[in-house]
């Protein structure tokens, strides 16, 4: 099993979030540290424009069981990226996909996805709570749905993933707050967070960080 993180510099909404400063470091390097605490092996997908300064400054951070991969294809083709992962891992049994724009997910929210596709689960599952989400899906089904996707499927996975593949879904409820920056507004609360945090995100669960988020 491997994890899968898509970061780009790229993003529409807030350009240049997983780079920008969160309380003094730029905001990538939360979900870096929280996946070591992991211990999954673990690929960041980025666009190769962004090898530079963005895969540069990753690998600078990963003395965990971690790679920076640079695909060169359609920055839209979100499903092309993550097979070059794949098969760049040679990965056989079943990933774990990751998006960068979550700083406050925690190790917890990661493995639970694990342990809700057991015993005898299906090949894919999602588990979202309101500091990010993590999927996980088999290898296989994932190459033989990928061949007869469409290219609006290979750049908006999730929904892909969720409704053709047929989820187990788990989603944590009971608090009103999303803390996933999407928006200036999103990184405005996300900041508010980690400033009234006593220790690294990655030593929290997940309830912690969303009780710090509910007193800001």
């Amino acid at each position: 099993m491997i994890v899968i993180v898509q970061a780009r510099t790229g993003s529409t909404r807030l350009p240049g979030k997983v780079l920008r400063d969160l309380c003094g470091r730029p905001m990538i390097d939360y979900m870096v540290e929280t996946l070591a605490a992991t211990g999954l092996p673990t690929i960041y997908a980025i666009p190769e424009k962004d090898r530079a300064i963005l895969g540069e400054h990753i690998a600078s951070l990963s003395a965990h069981n971690a790679a920076v991969l640079a695909w060169d294809g359609d920055e839209d083709d979100v499903a092309g990226r993550f097979d070059a992962c794949l098969r760049h891992a040679s990965a056989t049994d079943t990933f774990i996909r990751l998006c960068a724009d979550s700083p406050l997910l925690t190790p917890d929210v990661v493995m639970s996805v694990i342990s809700i596709t057991r015993p005898g689960g299906g090949p894919y599952a999602l588990m979202k709570s309101p500091v990010g989400c993590a999927e996980l899906c088999d290898v296989e089904t994932w190459r033989q749905g990928l061949s007869a996707a469409t290219r609006e499927q290979r750049e908006h996975v999730t929904g892909w993933l969720h409704h053709g593949f047929g989820a187990m879904k788990l989603e944590v409820v009971g608090y009103g707050e999303r803390f996933v920056v999407d928006t200036e507004e999103d990184f405005n609360r996300v900041e508010r967070v980690v400033s009234r945090l006593t220790k690294p995100v990655h030593e929290h669960a997940w309830h912690e960080i969303c009780r710090a988020g509910l007193s800001v």
